[in-house]
């Protein structure tokens, strides 16, 4: 326990100011997420449309394997050519897997000394070309680094308040990029894993994500950014509309347009949302009056999930899943958790949709290696299994 909480406070408070302060002067130079340059997609749900069953390498299932039993899986990247690293949040470990599911190291430990991370806010795990171990960890403040034996390396100090940054990805051999947010605004940036600022891909204001203004009520399915990055190009969106943008170079190079079929809620929708918010807070039984005079229903559902740029640029939008399969976790702020279904359409920035990628269950997808897609799909009960699969060819 800190013997001053109060200026621990004040302290997180400051870094939040001096990192939108920081980022402000980067921010003209930025432009609209909205190219000039506008493609409408024609999205093809008729029986001719090229449609395939994700082809999976490897899914770790066998309960009777205590090392493939994961709570809550907040990452999993490639090791090599047949071995993964998933990182376990509710362990505050990563395990290197083979694609057998033979356990070959146990990385990291619980706690805020050397060699350890947190786990409730160890961010992603994330393999680097050279075959380090890297974990961001936003409470203790640093980049732990390991070798894929799972012997201590080293950390690095990030200077970063844990309540800015959300989301991390890898975007080179040596460059991190992150989505970082303050109070009004949201930064999509590249830094080195030296905590050194490398460029600016983005800026645009943060979504509403409480009452306004205009809304006095709290949103029951608030807009968020999804978005992916991949050697500097960035591909970002609204969930909440279906269109998606890619920037390079500082510049808005083109926007995809597609159509989205029934988006308008259902009772049965709203009602299953509302008692995501009451079990959020405690509230069982029957759905207080006075929460639901608190919170706004959404006139339209989100449009899509999550977006992941393929390695011959094409784009993979996912769609959503059933509202009555979503759960708490779509109250997270951080990417697709809880909302992404089992289908991800394929778009080409000609404008093609190329086909349709299917996963058969729900999944959260966090890297795309080579032609490697790693993810999380849910089992029964919403159980998270890691998985490898292959990026049809026609995808690339």
């Amino acid at each position: 326990m800190p013997k001053h909480p109060t200026r621990v406070a004040i302290g997180l408070l400051l870094l939040v100011h001096l990192l939108a302060a920081c980022f402000t002067d980067f921010a003209e130079s930025i432009p609209s997420h909205v190219s000039p340059d506008t493609v409408h997609v024609s999205v093809n749900d008729s029986w001719d449309l090229r449609r395939e069953d994700a082809e999976l390498v490897a899914i770790w299932t066998d309960s009777t394997a205590t090392h493939l039993e994961f709570g809550k899986i907040g990452g999993i990247d490639l090791v090599g050519n047949d071995q993964v690293v998933i990182l376990d949040r509710m362990a505050a470990e990563a395990r290197v897997i083979t694609f057998d599911g033979d356990l070959v190291a146990t990385v990291g430990r619980q706690g805020q000394g050397p060699g350890e991370i947190s786990g409730a806010l160890t961010l992603a795990v994330l393999v680097l070309p050279g075959g380090e171990v890297t974990m961001p960890d936003a409470q203790n403040a640093r980049i732990v680094r390991y070798s894929v034996d799972g012997d201590y390396v080293g950390s690095i100090p990030w200077d970063i308040a844990a309540s800015a940054v959300q989301e991390w990805r890898l975007s080179s051999f040596d460059t991190l990029a992150v989505r970082a947010v303050t109070t009004s605004q949201e930064f999509f940036i590249r830094r080195d894993l030296e905590g050194v600022h490398q460029d600016t891909l983005l800026v645009v204001p943060r979504l509403i994500q409480g009452p306004s203004d205009e809304e006095p009520r709290w949103p029951l399915m608030p807009d968020r950014w999804a978005w992916d990055e991949r050697g500097g190009d960035l591909v970002v969106g609204k969930m909440g509309s279906p269109g998606i943008t890619l920037v390079r170079n500082g510049q808005s190079v083109k926007t995809l347009v597609w159509e989205v079929g029934r988006r308008t809620p259902s009772r049965e929708d709203v009602e299953h949302l509302l008692r995501i918010a009451a079990d959020a807070q405690g509230q069982s039984g029957d759905i207080p009056a006075g929460l639901r005079a608190r919170m706004a229903p959404p006139s339209e559902l989100h449009a899509f999930a999550d977006i992941r740029i393929l390695p011959g640029g094409n784009v993979m939008v996912q769609r959503l899943r059933e509202i009555a399969d979503m759960d708490r976790r779509v109250l997270s702020t951080m990417g697709a958790r809880g909302s992404g279904g089992r289908t991800w359409d394929v778009f080409s920035w000609k404008g093609e949709h190329l086909g349709l990628l299917d996963f058969s269950h729900n999944v959260q997808v966090f890297a795309l290696r080579g032609h490697w897609i790693l993810g999380v799909l849910e089992g029964p009960g919403a159980v998270p299994y890691g998985f490898i699969a292959k990026v049809p060819s026609w995808a690339l």
